[in-house]
Formats: C-alpha cells, structure tokens, sequence
C-alpha cells in the first residue's frame, strides 16, 4: 500500500504543485505562524506549550492545562480545532511534494521513493497529539493518564518525523546540486 502511494505521488507531482505547496509555506511561515505562540502566552503568560515542546509527561501537561486557565484551556482547544487542523496540510503539502519533485529528478532515481511519506508520519503524529492534548484541556481537572502520557510520545514522534522530512529535503537538496556539478564537469570533460 506504502509504495502504492509512493508511485501515485511520483505520478501527480508536478513542479507547478510543489512550487504552489513551496509559496503556500511560506505564507504560513511569514503569516500566520509567528502569531500562535502570543495566543498561548495570552492567557498562560507563558508560551510553553504542548505543540512546541520535545516531549512532555502526564503530570506535565496537567501542569500547563493549569497555568492556561479555563479561558486558555478554550483558546488552546479551539486554535488545535482550527489553525492547527490545516497548519500539518501545509507542511505535508510542502514536505512531501518537494521530496517527491527531487526523487522525479533522473539524477536521483536511485534513492528510495517511500522517503516521501516519511512527512505523513510526521502528519499523524501531529493529529494525534492534538487529539490528545484537547482531550487532556477538555477534560481538566480530572485526569486522563493513558492519554495524557500518550500525547507527549506523539509530540516527540511528530518532532523526529518532521526533522527527519526536513532533513531528507535538504539531503536530496545537496545532492540534487552535487549531481548538477559532477554531470556538468562531465560534460566538460567530453
């Protein structure tokens, strides 16, 4: 199935697609962004938070659904019901249809075409944590210890899977550009 969607990528990809996921980033980046953490820092006078933590325990986020108040536990539920519904389309969006436009390049062929979907894990996990986390705010007071302790592994799951899909970016990236040089060089050569 992993591979099926791997082809069906490759198939519709196109630069137009990868160069609308790249501006639509950016927009996000420069946009909407840099004003999420001024929300959590509203009502917690902190900016800590779920979404921008490693990896957190149980008792840890009991912590900050406590320093958020009622009125920020609300906001925090409502921007992971909201900005943070299409926030992880974007970066998927953007992470996967860079990393499939360079495995498309005939200088790359030879690298493995599930690296695309390593963002979808990233994806995942992100959902995953925001469920958690609005059932852990929802909820509090009382305490939900499964999913609370189960939340801060999807956090550091989301974290590695998201570097390692900018990792592979820049990677294919440096090697796209190494590729250029060597068959340029070689064309020289000839």
């Amino acid at each position: 199935m992993l591979t099926k969607l791997s082809k069906w990528l490759m198939t519709k990809n196109t630069g137009w697609l990868t160069l609308l996921a790249i501006m639509l980033f950016m927009l996000f980046l420069i946009f909407v962004l840099p004003n999420q953490p001024s929300i959590a820092q509203q009502y917690a006078g902190v900016a800590v938070s779920p979404d921008t933590s490693f990896f957190y325990s149980a008792e840890d986020i009991y912590q900050m659904a406590s320093i958020y108040g009622a009125d920020g536990r609300s906001a925090y539920i409502k921007a992971r019901l909201t900005f943070d519904v299409v926030w992880p389309l974007v970066y998927l969006a953007f992470l996967t249809s860079v990393i499939t436009w360079f495995l498309q390049r005939k200088e790359l062929f030879f690298m493995p075409i599930w690296l695309s979907l390593i963002p979808l894990l990233g994806c995942i996990f992100d959902y995953l944590e925001n469920l958690g986390a609005v059932l852990v705010f929802a909820v509090f007071p009382a305490k939900i210890d499964f999913i609370a302790g189960l939340t801060g592994v999807f956090t550091m799951l989301k974290w590695i899977t998201i570097s390692l899909g900018f990792t592979i970016v820049l990677l294919l990236f440096l090697l796209f550009i190494y590729q250029a040089i060597v068959k340029k060089a070689k064309g020289k050569s000839n």
